[in-house]
């Protein structure tokens, strides 16, 4: 189980029990993944009354709803670390607190045949209907933004048993992050 996901994107790293590994993510969430998220938490008022007045009646609290019910993104320490410079150079996150978080998968729950190609496209928005049967909680993916070719996951949150976290320093290095983690509690979700 203390396995990290594999970068290797051939056949036989392609194979392996993606629910035996351990997976990572980052985020300016301290609770991710957490069901009481509110998408809207981080607009300002101007924003939302924006987004309301130029979207179609009704539009507003669907895309809540499907930022609710939108798959979340795993992948290697390396995707990880990197999704958060990329945020921090692209988005409205330079001056985000992030979080660092090791995550341990539900060793019953289906995982999708086969890798597809990366269904998230910039913005990594993938709902659950699009990509996965009822029945199916985790698709693998080879990730085209970071750490290309290295295999990530997208999932449903109910596929996360626990997860370790830590604030991520504005000064840092995988090996102390790592060692860090390796001292934190496992929390369920």
């Amino acid at each position: 189980m203390n396995e990290s996901p594999t970068s290797d994107t051939s056949d036989t790293g392609r194979d392996v029990d993606v629910r035996a590994q351990h997976w990572f993510h980052t985020s300016t969430q301290p609770d991710w993944p957490s069901e009481a998220w509110d998408p809207g938490a981080r607009l300002d008022a101007a924003a939302e009354s924006r987004m309301r007045r130029l979207l179609p009646a009704g539009r507003f609290e669907r895309w809540q709803e499907e930022q609710r019910r939108k798959l979340l993104h795993i992948g290697t320490l390396t995707s990880a670390l990197e999704n958060m410079e990329r945020r921090r150079r692209n988005q409205a996150d330079e001056n985000s607190k992030f979080w660092l978080y090791r995550v341990r998968l539900k060793p019953d729950v289906s995982v999708r045949s086969g890798v597809r190609a990366d269904p998230g496209g910039l913005v990594g928005d993938v709902l659950p209907e699009k990509v996965l049967t009822e029945h199916e909680s985790i698709l693998r993916y080879a990730n085209a933004h970071e750490d290309r070719g290295s295999i990530s996951l997208a999932l449903r949150r109910c596929a996360i048993a626990a997860v370790q976290r830590m604030p991520i320093p504005d000064a840092y290095n995988e090996p102390a992050l790592m060692q860090a983690l390796d001292s934190a509690e496992w929390e369920d979700r």
